[in-house]
């Protein structure tokens, strides 16, 4: 797995199971860092999401 490695928006919240609006929320409160490379594209480094994933509880919404 390449550490420098760049993710969207859209592989991260496939890969920890939350809506992409979530990512953006993280984004926007500081809690995982993400460069905006062009006015419509945000990336997030591999290394970033491993440590974020690292020290985050992430807890599934529960079914209705």
């Amino acid at each position: 797995m390449d550490p420098r490695q760049k993710l969207s928006p859209r592989d991260v919240s496939q890969e920890l199971g939350i809506p992409r609006t979530t990512v953006y929320d993280l984004l926007a409160a500081g809690l995982l860092p993400a460069s905006k490379v062009s006015p419509r594209r945000i990336v997030i480094e591999r290394e970033d999401l491993e440590r974020y994933k690292a020290q985050a509880v992430i807890v599934p919404k529960a079914k209705q």
